[in-house]
């Protein structure tokens, strides 16, 4: 019996080992790896659309949460394997809570409920740390005092800035209000769905410096409708229906520079993703995700997107790939009987971030390694800008990129490199045309290959002039 014991101990351990294996080897072909778990919190966490983790530009994490009837705050300084936890303030009942950072500096925005004159509502509160964490300010109510329920706040930041939006269950709108001065005063106020009093409380928030990115849904036909400001909340676009039907929406931006929103959304028992590469005036084609789960979210990344949701207490990941334009397969990343869930993306460390609630007050913290970002643009050496040479053939010379398997380089005699004298791929960080160029002013330009073609590099122009001047 002993030996029929420890070899079914073997089998399973061999199976267990073989399970692992596979997982890893599936995250590898979406381009992921080091895939860890680290230590757990406990607490409970709310709707996936509120970002309640985040990362600050040191590689520290930071997360807000609930336990009991008290909003904690916890920080990992090892990539979540250790955690320190405070609790931020015994509250009367602090719900959905999100979180932003911007340098040391952290916020927290929070409902909270509050009874006057025998009516309970809810009240959207503001905390913030600039320590690190360490001590945090007397929370401070950012709603006018009307009694109205409010809820679902999020929360973005950027330099001295802090944006706040939230929902009001009362009149069914979207509330925004910005801070220029640390959280002390709130102005700025809009608000959307006031003419039918249609909005649902399914938003979502995002933003890439100052400039502010909503998706929210309307309660009777749920619609998808999208607005933004440029100028930090100053001024807002109308209002635009971007899908005809769905609810749930999450909204993150791509890699700064080029105008990338992400967004994903659930509809008829089904999870779908959409993308836009100039800042949300049009959007790409709607992709199926899964045709079963539920609260799709969506991380965004350098030409990537990582899409998480969740579906029979298991979560899952697709990788939404911009150069190729196509979905991965699905990827089961936890099965511990998990509910709801926060990711976030981390793009100088890339680095993903995922938190989710496995039940029993248990918050469990995983970390994905992400290695197939796009190479960033050559560096070009010579011909230098604006230089004249004689060389109807000259090399073209610049810097190499770490990692990258080729390059691409374009000479032009026009600058829109619209029908380019040279089109090459090359291996090494420099060519020589084998054939003549006429004289006259070109341009070039190089981009590098890392899983993908980066951005192009600077646009050089340099002039060939092989007929000697005359002699006098």
């Amino acid at each position: 019996m002993k030996n029929n014991f420890s070899l079914k101990n073997k089998i399973h351990h061999a199976f267990s080992i073989l399970c692992l294996l596979i997982l890893f080897l599936s995250l590898m072909m979406i381009g992921i790896s080091d895939y860890s778990k680290g230590a757990v919190i406990n607490g409970i966490l709310d709707n996936p659309s509120l970002r309640q983790i985040t990362r600050d530009y040191t590689g520290n994490i930071h997360v807000v949460y609930i336990y009991g009837n008290t909003l904690y705050y916890a920080k990992s300084t090892d990539n979540g394997y250790t955690w320190s936890k405070k609790a931020i303030t015994p509250t009367n009942c602090p719900q959905t809570p999100s979180i932003a950072t911007y340098g040391n500096r952290i916020y927290i925005a929070y409902s909270d409920r509050v009874s006057n004159d025998g009516y309970s509502h809810y009240d959207i509160y503001f905390t913030k740390s600039v320590d690190g964490g360490i001590s945090w300010s007397s929370p401070k109510r950012v709603n006018p005092n009307d009694n109205w329920w409010y809820w679902n706040p999020q929360i973005c930041a950027y330099d001295n800035e802090i944006y706040i939006a939230w929902y009001c269950w009362d009149w069914h709108e979207i509330y925004f209000k910005k801070s220029t001065d640390g959280g002390k005063t709130w102005n700025t106020w809009k608000n959307w769905g006031a003419s039918k009093h249609d909005a649902d409380e399914s938003f979502s928030f995002a933003n890439r410096g100052n400039e502010l990115y909503i998706v929210y849904s309307t309660q009777n036909d749920y619609k998808l409708n999208f607005v933004k400001s440029m100028n930090g909340g100053n001024s807002w676009t109308t209002p635009v229906n971007i899908i005809s039907g769905g609810y749930n929406p999450s909204l993150a931006v791509g890699d700064s520079g080029w105008g990338t929103l992400y967004l994903t959304f659930q509809h008829g028992g089904m999870s779908y993703f959409k993308s836009s590469v100039d800042d949300g005036n049009t959007w790409g084609v709607t992709k199926l995700i899964s045709n079963s789960g539920s609260y799709p979210s969506v991380s965004g990344g350098y030409r990537r997107a990582f899409i998480f949701w969740q579906s029979s207490n298991k979560i899952f990941l697709k990788v939404w790939n911009a150069d190729k334009n196509e979905l991965s397969v699905s990827e089961e990343i936890a099965a511990e009987g998990t509910s709801f869930y926060s990711s976030v993306m981390n793009d100088k460390k890339n680095i993903i971030d995922l938190i989710y609630y496995a039940g029993n007050w248990k918050i469990y913290h995983k970390k994905f390694n992400v290695d197939y970002f796009p190479s960033p643009p050559p560096t070009l050496y010579s011909p230098s800008n604006g230089e004249t040479t004689s060389d109807n053939t000259p090399t073209f010379r610049w810097y190499s990129v770490s990692g990258a398997t080729k390059y691409q380089i374009q000479v032009d005699d026009y600058s829109g490199f619209y029908s380019p004298a040279i089109n090459k791929e090359v291996t090494s960080p420099y060519y020589t045309p084998s054939s003549s160029l006429s004289d006259g002013t070109y341009y070039w330009r190089v981009r590098a290959y890392k899983n993908g073609w980066g951005d192009w590099s600077d646009e050089w122009s340099f002039t060939i002039s092989s007929i000697p001047p005359p002699t006098l």
